[in-house]
């Protein structure tokens, strides 16, 4: 089972109508997501990008929010009903994440440091 398939099965199981993903990058996960109302957000802009640039066009990668996690929450008041986080820093992107989550919904946390 795959992180995908466990967000899949929370949404079906609480019938969420919206998802936002933080640290799309690859696209492995989000493109997976059966929900017709998601946004992405990442940079796009690092040095993973860089060094994988020959071979990888982030272009291709529907991110609607190119920008930091933090610039998100700053400037976007969007309520979701999930949200996954996959990110390496999460500097002040838990705090202003509280604003942004529907009462008891789920937030999964990947790769946290």
């Amino acid at each position: 089972m795959y992180r995908y398939d466990i967000i899949n099965a929370l949404i079906k199981k609480h019938k969420y109508k919206n998802y936002l993903e933080i640290g799309v990058r690859d696209n492995h996960c989000f493109d997976k997501i059966k929900i017709k109302d998601k946004s992405g957000v990442d940079p796009m802009q690092d040095e993973w990008e860089i060094k994988n640039s020959d071979n990888w066009d982030h272009s291709k990668v529907p991110v609607k929010y190119r920008m930091t996690s933090d610039e998100y929450f700053k400037n976007h008041k969007t309520k979701y009903d999930i949200i996954f986080i996959k990110i390496t820093k999460l500097s002040m992107t838990l705090y202003l994440l509280m604003d942004c989550t529907k009462t008891n919904r789920f937030i999964e946390i990947y790769k946290t440091l």
